[in-house]
């Protein structure tokens, strides 16, 4: 019994470094974790990144992982490995028109769509969600 509890962690950490991490090929593995941010071709993707990494705090606070869609490359701050498949399973499933801002909710709805980058708009429709509301409770 004594060794039984070293061998299942022992097992445990083969397997897991076995086994890497997948690379992100849809946004399902994000729902209930994070709310989604997609910039599909803008005209302007340089500024539109730059806003985005200069509202670090904000977008940390509320949970929010963005992808911007240039020319068949996406730019994010995901943190993880992004699959080749990623660009092409977000334009199926979102049917993303040039010049969209999509806003997906942390259950994986689509809770707004513009055709500008408003963070403040944003951020303000967010921070209305009954999910955000508990959220800032706590």
């Amino acid at each position: 019994m004594k060794y039984l509890i070293p061998t299942l962690l022992l097992l445990f950490t083969t397997y897991a470094q076995s086994n890497p991490p997948s690379s992100l090929s849809e946004l399902t593995p994000l729902e209930w974790q994070n709310r989604i941010i997609i910039v599909n071709e803008t005209p302007n993707p340089k500024q539109i990144i730059d806003e985005l990494k200069q509202s670090v705090y904000e977008i940390d606070d509320r949970v929010i992982i963005w992808f911007v869609i240039n020319n068949q490359t996406i730019i994010s701050n995901y943190k993880g490995e992004l699959s080749e498949h990623l660009l092409t399973n977000l334009q199926k499933r979102y049917q993303l028109t040039k010049n969209e801002v999509v806003l997906i909710g942390k259950d994986g709805g689509i809770k707004s769509s513009r055709n500008t980058l408003d963070l403040k708009a944003i951020f303000s429709e967010i921070d209305a969600m009954p999910m955000r509301i508990q959220e800032m409770r706590y």
